[in-house]
This record gives C-alpha cells, sequence and structure tokens, in this order.
C-alpha cells in the first residue's frame, strides 16, 4: 500500500488532520455549514482511497500562497518537510496550491493586506497596510518561480516520490444556477496560474491532474471551500 501526502491550503485541512499549530478551514460550524463531516468527506480521503493508499501526512494550511518569504508558505522547505512522518517518506505527493496566490495578486498583496497566513519572517512594520487591488505585472512570473521552488525543493527532499501537480479549479456558490467564478479577480488571468502549474510540472518531471480541463465547477458553500 502506497504512502500519499497532501500538500495544500484551507480546501485540504480538516480538524485533527494537519500539523499541530497549523491553521484549519474545516472545524466546528465549517464542519456543519459545507457537509464536510469526517475526513472521509474530503476530496484528498477520497482520492486517497480510490488509489487503494494510505494518507501519510497532510501538509495544508488555510490561507496560505505557494509563494512567500518562507512558513508557511507553500514553497517554504518546513512545508515540503512536513510531507513525511514517523520517519516515513511519502510514495506519492499530490499538491493542490495556488488559489490564494491568485485570489490574493501575490505574495506582497498578501502581506500589505495582512492575510492570515503571512510568513512569520515579515516586518509588517515596514510594509504600508493596504486593501487588495490590482495585481501587479509581475504576479504570475512570481507565481511560476515559487511553484518551481516548490517543486525543486519537493524532488530534492523526496526523489524516489511520484508528485502529482494539480491545476486549480473555479467554486460556484451553493445554490446558484450561474457561474459565480471571478476568472480575472485582479488583472492576472486564472487559466495563466494553471499554465505556470503545468510548465512547472513538466520542467521538474511531475504529473499534472488537470482539474481544469474537465470544464465544470463545483459546489462550495462560499464560492471556493468545497461542500
Amino acid at each position: 500500500m502506497r504512502s500519499i501526502s497532501i500538500l495544500g491550503d484551507s480546501i485540504s485541512t480538516f480538524d485533527g488532520c494537519n500539523p499541530p499549530g497549523y491553521r484549519v478551514f474545516y472545524e466546528g460550524d465549517r464542519c456543519a455549514q459545507t457537509g464536510v463531516l469526517t475526513p472521509a468527506d474530503t476530496w484528498w480521503s477520497q482520492v486517497v482511497a480510490r488509489l487503494d493508499g494510505r494518507l501519510l501526512a497532510n501538509s495544508a494550511f488555510s490561507g496560505s500562497l505557494v509563494e512567500g518569504a518562507g512558513f508557511p508558505a507553500g514553497s517554504s522547505q518546513e512545508r515540503i518537510d512536513a510531507l513525511a512522518a514517523h520517519g516515513v517518506q511519502p510514495d506519492v505527493v499530490i499538491a493542490f496550491m495556488g488559489i490564494n496566490d491568485y485570489g490574493w495578486g501575490g505574495a506582497a498583496a498578501q502581506a500589505a493586506g495582512r492575510g492570515n497566513a503571512l510568513p512569520a519572517t515579515l516586518d509588517l512594520d515596514a510594509i504600508e497596510p493596504h486593501a487588495p487591488g490590482c495585481a501587479s505585472p509581475d504576479a504570475v512570473a512570481g507565481f511560476r518561480a515559487a511553484y518551481d521552488l516548490l517543486l525543486s525543493r519537493l524532488r530534492a527532499t523526496y526523489p524516489q516520490a511520484e508528485t502529482w501537480c494539480c491545476t486549480l479549479c473555479p467554486g460556484r456558490v451553493a445554490g446558484e444556477e450561474r457561474p459565480t467564478f471571478a476568472w480575472n479577480l485582479r488583472g492576472a488571468p486564472f487559466r495563466a496560474y494553471n499554465e505556470a502549474i503545468r510548465a512547472s510540472a513538466r520542467e521538474h518531471g511531475c504529473r499534472v491532474a488537470n482539474l481544469e480541463a474537465f470544464g465544470v465547477d463545483y459546489e462550495a458553500v462560499d464560492g471556493t471551500h468545497p461542500n
């Protein structure tokens, strides 16, 4: 039975399933609101079961970006190290991150907007706070560089692991008949982030789970977190 680890953001969290101190979305009232009541209801638990594997570690942190100046950014070595457990390394790693990079328009905007998953190394006194606005012209390039760093560190740490990179998928506010997803939220196209994921995966010898290619959105209580 293969050991499978998850690298993700809030979409991949569940109370009690992530390392101590990690921010979690699926807990308390949110479980009742979404219908995600047990780990078995999560996307990652269902995938692990379909692959006849076992969950080794879930290094998902709510609100985190791939890009960032250290933990809890997905590209940080600390997040990569948390994919192993009890001295065991994963046979498979599934990375499903990037929606927060898209939503903020980059790590600089996350810091200025005082996001809830800021790297502890940041000196916030030196960063003028302001509400999120348009993404910088190099937002997608910054995301691609961060994703390259993520995969470079992941491959160096677990050279034996089969790595899958998930493209991002749009959500739809539960109960709405028409799509509600913002495809160009801050001026940097959503699809450009997915192209960055695919290109980075190719460059680093990883596989792609191309969720975008299904052409469907998923039902989410708030348009982002799956029911």
